[in-house]
């Protein structure tokens, strides 16, 4: 899936990474290579057209090389895919730029006014990872016409989507975490910014322009699944981390015990992780089958997403104080780990209470 060779050059780029905060130009040219902000843009936009279930290994495997790099390309390209959302003339201008790569926030921060030639444009949104290398920026918007809220029959505020070219946003430079330094997911901001009606979108199947699958899945269960695989990535390289610092251990009258303790989480995260991709792949069959397990396969990635992640923190929360105090060291790689894993874990889609 990913060469070997690729793997050291990551690696190796990710300490840079850390530093610069933000991905290198060798990564980023080993990313434009392999299309990988691109893993669900169709083949005749240049992207790689891939299921949910190889997208998720693609990004579990960046993961468990490193947190930011992971990270970077499941937000991106989690954000690219919404080609399937989009009038289809604009999404051929735009996709003509080979290094096309979506990112922004979800977040409804931003007003759009309804006037006679589109909308006008106001909002400030956080955390647009890969802010640097974005060519798009997305965000949501409350609607407002004639200076009221429009809503839903059930009261709601009517939120749509929108996009805006890099020239259009003011970007800061305010991305300043413990971990995942390099996906620089700096804020964006747009003033007085007057749009056309085609540049609003709405990620819902009712709403998709293209046939693909992927465009009519549940973005509900997309976004868990997607950003699961980067806690399960993460972890695994955490528990390999752990295995090289216990081998030197081999003096210490505890190593036996650390060991044990390092078998059992391997298996335990193992199953985990089987567990995740059995009914990852059962809900995009039953998905693209429209079987009568549609609804319920659903729900089960839901709950097995997040049964993962809570499996995997506390497996590394289990360890980490074993690790001695390399663990403690911000330059070590297991540190990064662990600040990347930790940082990961306030996003809104994983950041639950315990059941």
């Amino acid at each position: 899936m990913i060469s070997d060779d690729i793997k050291e050059r990551l690696y190796l780029e990710a300490v840079v990474a850390e530093q610069t905060g933000t991905l290198t130009v060798e990564q980023l040219k080993i990313i434009y290579r392999e299309k990988w902000f691109k893993l669900f843009v169709p083949k005749e936009y240049d992207g790689l057209e891939l299921s949910l279930p190889d997208g998720l290994r693609i990004e579990e495997a960046l993961a468990a090389i490193d947190g930011s790099l992971g990270w970077t390309v499941t937000l991106c390209s989690g954000a690219t895919m919404f080609i399937g959302y989009l009038e289809q003339d604009i999404s051929k201008i735009i996709f003509k730029d080979k290094k096309v790569c979506f990112g922004g926030s979800g977040r409804p921060s931003g007003i759009a006014t309804v006037n006679s030639s589109g909308y006008e444009v106001n909002g400030f949104w956080h955390y647009a990872t890969g802010a640097p290398h974005n060519t798009v920026f997305t965000a949501n918007c409350v609607i407002e016409q004639d200076g009221v809220v429009l809503k839903h029959a059930d009261g709601s505020p009517v939120i749509q989507s929108f996009f805006f070219t890099r020239d259009e946003v003011t970007i800061l430079d305010d991305w300043n975490t413990m971990g995942l330094k390099a996906t620089a997911g700096h804020s964006f901001e747009v003033r007085n910014l007057q749009l056309a009606d085609n540049r609003s979108f709405i990620i819902d199947s009712n709403h998709a322009t293209l046939p693909h699958p992927v465009y009519h899945y549940p973005f509900l269960q997309f976004a868990e699944a997607t950003i699961a695989v980067n806690t399960l990535g993460m972890a695994q390289h955490f528990l390999e981390e752990c295995k090289c610092i216990f081998n030197k251990k081999n003096n210490n009258s505890k190593s036996p015990l650390l060991r044990e303790k390092l078998h059992n989480a391997i298996h335990e995260l193992g199953l985990a992780r089987q567990q995740f991709y059995a009914t990852a792949e059962a809900s995009w069959e039953a998905f693209t089958h429209h079987t009568t397990e549609e609804g319920p396969t659903l729900q089960e990635v839901s709950k097995t997403s997040r049964e993962m992640v809570r499996t995997a923190r506390a497996l590394v929360s289990e360890l980490y104080p074993f690790c001695g105090m390399i663990a403690a060291d911000p330059a070590s790689t297991i540190n990064r780990i662990w600040r990347d894993i930790y940082t990961g874990s306030q996003h809104s889609l994983l950041n639950f209470p315990a059941e």
